[in-house]
């Protein structure tokens, strides 16, 4: 039982303290809001008295709280197409495209791709690519539908043809910069908070084969953002050493540039090749996405946005029965489970995703 010890006293400290009362939860969420107090020495009057005004329970909002009422999920996906990936023609590139098996950029698409897409209604998601040359011109920040207006592709299956068709036409080059695409993707952010649109978060995936060239620019763009509604995911995919590339994760120690700190830690660092064998795979999307909960609650929380209320019963419905066949896969010993306000893993995902459609 949750009990409620409540000495009373007066701000004066020459007074004494009137008395002493221990109550439980229940007793001060009835119609009963006085409650005697004992004294707290025979000198003291015993009729002095605890009088509540009021009573309420306020249960901090969860991730799922926001996704019920509407609020709208972005992916952007950013690919890299530096030169250091290998010429996709050949079996060693990282680019390769073996019909058979999904290469590192597909597998990393996919897994955090089919996530996400069950919480965006429009499955709409910009691509980009970087580090490339694109029609015979180097960028940073270039749409794989060749689309500038409107860079938007329909779901993952769209993300992962505009990716593949991409290979046919670019030109690998470098180098490696992170800060083009952030900066971009915090401008769109800022355009939809200019607008009055609140209710909006956004998810920026970055895929790439190295340390990156512009590690200074990158963190003052990180720092920049850090007070948007934005987690940035990296993934680092072949064999190179991504030492350095922790420090952007900023876990322990918040980014700094000298004269600025970030606001929010908001990226997550993952090393694709940590997570090859047939049972860690099923990990990959939960290591990826892990920390995007608490980022997206404590910007919600700052800014003071609660949820709305529920838009369709039936969602919540269905929410509910994606974590049931969580806790049964669960109990079968396979896969390890979730928190309650975590995004559900990837073997849930897509039966949620198939049923929200309907609405």
């Amino acid at each position: 039982m949750l009990t409620v010890n409540k000495d009373v006293f007066i701000c004066d400290s020459a007074r004494p303290i009137l008395g002493r009362c221990t109550l439980s939860l229940n007793e001060l969420l009835s119609n009963n809001k006085t409650f005697k107090l004992q004294p707290s020495s025979i000198k003291i009057n015993s009729r002095a008295f605890l009088r509540f005004q009021k009573v309420s329970i306020d249960e901090p909002a969860t991730f799922l709280d926001y996704i019920v009422g509407g609020i709208k999920i972005n992916l952007v996906v950013a690919i890299d197409f530096t030169s250091s990936n290998g010429d996709h023609r050949y079996s060693s590139s990282l680019h390769y495209n073996n019909p058979n098996v999904e290469n590192s950029y597909q597998k990393a698409i996919s897994s955090v791709g089919k996530i996400l897409e069950a919480y965006d209604y429009d499955k709409k998601f910009p691509v980009y690519g970087f580090g490339a040359k694109f029609n015979g011109v180097l960028s940073h920040v270039y749409p794989l539908n060749n689309d500038h207006k409107n860079p938007e592709v329909t779901g993952v299956d769209g993300i992962l043809t505009a990716y593949s068709q991409t290979m046919n036409s670019i030109e690998l080059y470098g180098p490696t910069n992170f800060s083009p695409i952030i900066d971009h993707t915090a401008q769109k952010i800022r355009s939809e908070l200019d607008a009055g649109n609140n209710m909006v978060y956004y998810v920026l995936l970055i895929i790439t084969d190295g340390v990156i060239t512009d590690m200074q620019s990158t963190v003052r763009a990180i720092i920049r953002a850090s007070s948007l509604p934005l987690s940035i995911v990296i993934v680092g995919v072949g064999d190179a050493d991504f030492t350095n590339m922790h420090e952007l994760d900023a876990d322990d120690v918040p980014l700094t540039d000298g004269s600025s700190q970030m606001e929010s830690d908001i990226v997550q660092f993952v090393v694709m090749k940590d997570f090859q064998t047939e049972y860690s795979k099923y990990l990959l999307p939960k290591k990826v996405l892990e920390e995007i909960p608490d980022q997206f609650l404590g910007y919600m929380r700052r800014n003071g946005i609660r949820p709305r209320s529920p838009i369709n019963n039936e969602i919540v419905q269905l929410i509910d029965k994606s974590y049931k066949i969580n806790n049964d896969y669960d109990n079968s010993g396979s896969v390890s489970g979730t928190r309650d306000d975590d995004i559900p893993p990837a073997y849930s995902a897509e039966p949620l995703q198939q049923e929200i459609r309907k609405f």
